[in-house]
């Protein structure tokens, strides 16, 4: 009631079919507004235009092999040299995934185990 007083939707009147549509508009609102800030980033993203312009006949500056926790950590610096790295690794998981192994004093993660990096 407190919302229909303020001039907000009356949700005791609403019907269930109401309401679920207007969750389905909300949700395909929020959808929209992550694909065009998926599309924004991506379309002012420097990397991404550079690679965009030479269209594969470029040098690349810095190129890393392996997706672990030094090859991500590697990656994280360069790209905020703005030296654009490429990185070359499984979608998900690796080594790191499979050994499990402990990994201390990365960067954002104080300590975890390469499971619970990879979900991260």
């Amino acid at each position: 009631r407190t919302g229909a007083a303020k001039g907000g939707p009356n949700l005791e009147a609403a019907t269930v079919e109401d309401l679920r549509q207007e969750l389905e508009r909300r949700e395909e609102d929020a959808m929209m507004e992550r694909l065009e800030e998926e599309e924004r980033r991506l379309t002012h993203n420097p990397c991404s235009l550079y690679r965009n312009r030479t269209r594969g006949s470029a040098v690349e500056k810095v190129v890393i092999i392996g997706g672990g926790p030094a090859g991500m950590t590697a990656a994280l610096y360069a790209a905020r040299a703005n030296l654009c790295p490429l990185l070359i690794a499984p979608a998900l998981g690796g080594q790191l995934m499979a050994k499990g192994v402990d990994v201390e004093n990365y960067p954002g993660m104080p300590r975890e185990n390469g499971g619970e990096m990879i979900e991260v």
